[in-house]
Parts: structure tokens; C-alpha cells; sequence
């Protein structure tokens, strides 16, 4: 039962994790033609590594060393691909505003948003049976981080479909990277 169960979980991952790729089609012109090139085109990939794998694969062990390696370079490609995405609706949203510096600006302020997601998390999951008040700004750090979107996307427009963009750009950012940093950070067996 629960390796049925981590099947499940397994898969319904790829997925969102393949919705999570093609959705960089809304910042094109044509969403409608290219979030579906978008997941076609990362189906076929994912898919060809699949096929590759299974075919050249000799023998049925992991090795704990390469699967931890594959893992970290999963992890830094998500990572890289969730900083990335910020500039890239940006540059959808605002055509011409982004240039090396600002483009550059806005990774960083991507990776502080990441780091300080992060330490919200740690703050709660340490804060269990220890401390109410380290797990309560745990929180606030998560609902100040929640107000960030907004408050940046505002200073150059307030219609609702730019404050969509920039939540959903911080929604596509905040799975990217969570998922990343958890590849990284996993431990070997």
C-alpha cells in the first residue's frame, strides 16, 4: 500500500512539475499555442531521458553516489529555472524595462524571497514543542513574503491582471525552488 502511495505522489510530482515548466508559455505573445509547445516539448524530453535510462541501464542497483549527484544537478537546474522565471514575466509584462541590471536585480531579489521562504519554514518546523514565539514569526516572515508580489508589481501597474502575473510568477517561483533546494538537500542513502 505504500508503495502504491508513493507512486501516486511520484507521479501527480511530474505533473505539476511539467505544468510548472510549460506555464513559462503564459509569458509569450500566444499563451494558447505555447504553454502546450511548452509541455509537449518538456514531455518529449523528460520522456527521451526516460526511454535512454531504462534502454542503457545494465544493472537494477542505484548507486547512492550517482543518484545523489543526479539529484543536485536536478536541484540547481530547478533553482537556476525558478530565478530565471521572474525575469522572464517581467520582461512579458514590462517589454524593454529588464535590462542586464535590472534583469540582474531581479534574480537576487528572487534567490532573498527563496532564502527568507526558507527560513519562515525552518522557523516553524523548529519551533514545534520548543518556542510559540519563533514558530508565530515564522509566520509573519511567510504573510510579509506573501505582501512582496504586490507591493513590487505595483510600483508600475496596479490592474488585476498584472497582480496576477506577479503571484502566479511567485507561485511558479516558490514550487521551482522548494522543489529544488529539496533535491539538493536530500540525504544519501
Amino acid at each position: 500500500m505504500k508503495q502504491q502511495l508513493m507512486t501516486v505522489v511520484n507521479v501527480i510530482g511530474w505533473i505539476i512539475l511539467l505544468f510548472c515548466f510549460a506555464s513559462i508559455g503564459f509569458s509569450s505573445s500566444n499563451p494558447k499555442i505555447m504553454i502546450p509547445a511548452y509541455l509537449t516539448f518538456f514531455v518529449l524530453v523528460f520522456g527521451g531521458v526516460l526511454l535512454y535510462v531504462k534502454k542503457h541501464q545494465r544493472r537494477r542497483e542505484v548507486n547512492p553516489e550517482t543518484k545523489h549527484m543526479i539529484n543536485i544537478i536536478l536541484g540547481t537546474a530547478l533553482l537556476v529555472v525558478s530565478l530565471y522565471v521572474p525575469v522572464r514575466m517581467f520582461n512579458t509584462l514590462f517589454p524593454g524595462l529588464l535590462n542586464f541590471g535590472y534583469g540582474a536585480i531581479t534574480v537576487i531579489v528572487s534567490a532573498v524571497l527563496v532564502a527568507l521562504g526558507i527560513l519562515g519554514v525552518r522557523l516553524i518546523n523548529n519551533s514545534r514543542g520548543a518556542s510559540f514565539i519563533m514558530g508565530l514569526l515564522g509566520y509573519v516572515v511567510l504573510i510579509v513574503l506573501a505582501v512582496v508580489p504586490a507591493a513590487v508589481i505595483m510600483q508600475f501597474d496596479t490592474s488585476y491582471s498584472s497582480l496576477g502575473v506577479a503571484y502566479y510568477t511567485a507561485l511558479v517561483l516558490a514550487i521551482l525552488s522548494w522543489w529544488g533546494i529539496s533535491l539538493i538537500s536530500a540525504k544519501t542513502e
